[in-house]
């Protein structure tokens, strides 16, 4: 899965550094997770993006988990947009799974709320994905 341009806005973006431009080895304010780090390879690559000069990727294979994620502050009753420009290759919908997904942590770092966008199969290029 490739992003490229996500933004999570209430009158601004939260995100830092959305469009994956910035950055030295990785783009800066983002980090990764993975269940089964032999298994999974990030990609912060030049070659492909929605807008811009650079994505960010993900290469995994079967039955692991790999995550760009970055944390960001949030207040109650407000809300908040996030959408992002997704792109996928050769996604197949028995052995992978490839969507965005939004969790939600207390002060604790607990898990309030989870929110799982549609998963994708097959193969496309970008395009706007949002719930």
């Amino acid at each position: 899965m490739l992003l490229k341009g996500v933004e999570m806005l209430s009158k601004k973006n939260l995100l830092k550094n959305s469009s994956f431009e910035i950055g030295k080895d990785l783009p800066e304010g983002w980090g990764t997770f993975s269940t089964h780090p032999e298994k999974v390879k990030f990609i912060w690559e030049d070659k492909r993006s929605n807008s811009g000069n650079r994505c960010a990727a993900i290469e995994i294979q079967e039955n692991a988990t790999g995550v760009w994620q970055q944390i960001v502050p949030a207040e109650e009753n407000i809300v908040y947009e996030y959408s992002a420009f997704i792109a996928f290759e050769d996604v197949d919908p028995v052995k992978s799974k490839c969507r965005l997904q939004l969790e939600f942590l207390d002060n604790e770092n607990i898990l309030i709320k989870q929110v799982n966008f549609p998963y994708h199969v097959q193969t496309r290029r970008f395009e706007l994905d949002f719930p």
